[in-house]
């Protein structure tokens, strides 16, 4: 769904008359797009860029579907590491969804911090 832009983002949620706030979720500064959301917010790119450098890649992809192809195409690991590196980032993508989701239902989010234990929580299991 993210790869495809078709989470229910503020801008979407918005034009289909759910919502009049499209402003992001988690920083309440930018509008809350797919591209602002997984790579132009300041609680994504930090959680990120602490994934990469826990995994000791560099990351830094615009958007999905750019770091997908990136990782079948240039990602120089063996399959193992290619599939831990796919694994990281679909549970790092997941989990700044699940605080978006947090954040617009009970007005709470996680710490960076928090959330990078548990993406490495589910990685490494």
């Amino acid at each position: 769904m993210a790869v495809r832009e078709r989470l229910k983002t503020s801008v979407r949620l918005k034009k289909m008359g759910i919502s009049d706030n499209e402003n992001c979720q988690i920083c309440a500064q930018h509008i809350e797009n797919t591209a602002h959301l997984f790579f132009g917010c300041e609680f994504s790119d930090r959680c990120i860029r602490q994934v990469a450098a826990w995994l000791g890649i560099g990351w830094n992809a615009r958007n999905l579907p750019q770091t997908c192809g990136w990782i079948r195409s240039r990602y120089r690991g063996s399959r193992f590491r290619r599939q831990v590196v796919m694994a990281a980032i679909a549970a790092t993508i997941y989990l700044i969804w699940c605080n978006r989701n947090k954040a617009f239902w009970e007005n709470i989010v996680n710490s960076v911090d928090s959330t990078l234990k548990h993406i490495k929580f589910i990685v490494k299991k």
